[in-house]
This record gives C-alpha cells, structure tokens and sequence, in this order.
C-alpha cells in the first residue's frame, strides 16, 4: 500500500548530533565514538543483533563485533571480498554482501563461516531480511534487487525503477524501501516486487537507510553530510518540525552508513 511521507531534514555533522526534542519523542545527544583505528578500518555496513551488539564491516576484509557498551569483542576474518551490508536474522546469524567477488557469506552468531551465496549478484551492496527470513540484495552494477529464501535459493529479481541502488530496509507491513543512489530516490516495492511509489526531494545522493517502529524513514545522504527524515503520515499524527520517531541506536547505524565509503562502488 502506498504511504503519505512528510519530509523533515535533520541536518549532523559526522562528528557531533545536536540534542533535538519533540513533545512526542526523546531528544537525542552524541553520546560518544566506538572502535579505535586497531579495530575498525575503513568502516561500512553495520548492524545490532538482539542483545545490543554491533558487527561493523572493515574495508581490510573483517568484521569488528563490539557489545553494547563498545567493548570490542572479537574480529571475523575469512570469506569476505569488499564487504559492505550485514544484515542479522532472528537466530543470530550474520548475512555480509561481498562487493569485490559477487557473494553473500553467512556467518553463525560465533562468527564461524557456515556457507557462501552466489549467482544473480553483481556490485551487491545493502542487505534486508524479511520476517519469513528471505534475502533481499540491492545490485549496484546493474540495477536490480536480488531475492533469496533463507537456504539461500535464488527467488527473483526486482528490476524496475532502480537507479544504482544501494541501502535497502524492510517496514512491518513487508514493503521494501531501496535508496536510488544515482537520481537521489527512494523507490518502494511491496512484499511481491511491484513498484508502489517513488519519495524525491530533500535527498543529497543518499546511500543509507533506515525504519523505525512507526514507520518513518531515516536516509544518509552523501552529498551535503545530513540525515533527511521522512515521516509517515498515514499512521502516526501530524508532526511536529523537529526530529521524531527514532532511537538513538539506530542513528547512530543510520550515520556510520553514511561513513561506509566517499564514491559509490563501481
């Protein structure tokens, strides 16, 4: 179904978030960095698991995971090309997009490599798990969204109204939500793969993205370092001008997207 989105920039810089408050949310404060230069390496994707950890993808080919308080805990080494998205499913297991060989690695919560995915992937980037645990790639080098079951089989292809895609998320009611890189987009496509609708405006060459609990969209945008929020009118009430509708945790994901790389992949 087709949702009403109101756009509300919120403009950070990558070093510091301004404390803004709404009456129907928290305000949110920089609470601190993660990770030093001799445990993160040119920092991508990330994701949180359901205890509170973070596994961060490292363009030396590793995945830092830190917990909760951002203690680093260990390094994932091994059957990773370029990784960039990490997506988590509801047991645990990690699922790395490998842009330098075309590949999916899953990875069990220990970190040991359980098996590799390949075929109908090229330039693969973001990474969304559906609630009945299916794959969804984003395709960068040829515009296509990649749809796997959890075994890894190949299901479909999204092909339509992409334009060098990149973060793709998945709201409650199954609808996907994929960043078009190239023309500063955001297409929506239902659970089947139609396309619903296009969002413009207020998009800087974005890259990241994400959803939260009501339904509002939070986008990293590339080009002018800010966070454009979006937020969904259809079911929550009319907002206010200022931020809303998210956790700090998440932003912080949605911002070190954003730090994922300076260029697109080519």
């Amino acid at each position: 179904m087709k949702k009403a989105f109101q756009i509300l920039p919120l403009v950070a810089s990558a070093a510091t978030i301004v404390s803004i408050a709404s009456p129907a949310h928290a305000a949110l404060t920089f609470s601190g960095t993660i990770g030093s230069s001799s445990n993160l390496d040119g920092t991508r994707g990330i994701a949180i698991d359901s205890s509170g950890d973070l596994y961060v993808a490292n363009g030396n080919n590793t995945i830092s995971e830190f917990n909760s308080a951002g203690t680093f805990l260990t390094s994932i080494s091994g059957n990773l090309d370029g990784p960039v998205g990490i997506a988590i499913d509801s047991s645990g297991d990690l699922y790395v997009t490998n842009s330098g060989n075309n590949t999916i690695s899953e990875f069990n919560s220990a970190g040991t490599f359980l098996t590799s995915i390949s075929g109908n992937l090229d330039g693969p980037v973001g990474i969304a798990i559906s609630s009945s645990g299916d794959l969804y790639v984003t395709n960068y080098s040829n515009n296509t969204i990649s749809e796997f079951n959890s075994a890894g089989t190949f299901l479909t292809s999204i092909s339509s109204n992409l334009d060098a895609p990149h973060g793709i998320a998945i709201d409650s009611s199954g609808d996907l939500y994929v960043i078009n890189f190239a023309n500063s987009t955001i297409s929506e496509f239902n659970s089947a793969g139609t396309f619903l609708t296009s969002i413009s405006g207020n998009l800087y060459h974005p890259e990241g993205i994400a959803i939260d609990s009501s339904g509002d969209l939070y986008v990293t945008n590339a080009s002018n370092n800010t966070v454009s929020e979006f937020t969904n009118s259809s079911a929550v009430p009319e907002p206010s001008s200022v931020l809303g509708g998210f956790t700090a945790a998440v932003l912080g994901l949605v911002l070190r997207w954003r730090k994922r790389y300076s260029t697109p992949l080519k």
